[in-house]
């Protein structure tokens, strides 16, 4: 928290969220917010939240779009990427596969000048 402390923001954050509880991202969030430029500053994080079911796939991706808004004034636009489809037997011998969605929300999130 140094970085806070000493009052350094950044243009751009990504951060890896592989195996990352929901609870864990609202955590995040708190402390991204203090940390991205206002003017131009850009978030990003590898979202695999519930891609292992495009339902939830598809849940997640509207609830962080909420909470960033609504707590924070955030907004969040996701860019579509079409996944390639791969041979199931990929998966063989892993416990939990980590992504099995035809396409990858990436999300890009700013400040919502808007408002």
């Amino acid at each position: 928290m140094k970085l806070l402390d000493d009052n350094i923001f950044f243009n751009g954050i990504y951060y890896d969220t592989f195996s990352e509880h929901y609870k864990d991202m609202l955590e995040l969030y708190d402390i991204i917010i203090g940390m991205i430029k206002y003017e131009n500053g850009v978030f990003s994080f590898f979202n695999g939240l519930g891609s292992d079911c495009v339902f939830f796939y598809d849940i997640y991706k509207d609830l962080v779009k909420l909470d960033l808004f609504e707590k924070y004034g955030l907004k969040c636009e996701y860019k579509n990427m079409v996944v390639d489809t791969i041979d199931n037997s990929t998966w063989d011998g892993i416990t939990k596969n980590y992504f099995d969605c035809p396409v990858f929300y990436h999300p890009m999130i700013t400040f919502n000048h808007d408002m």
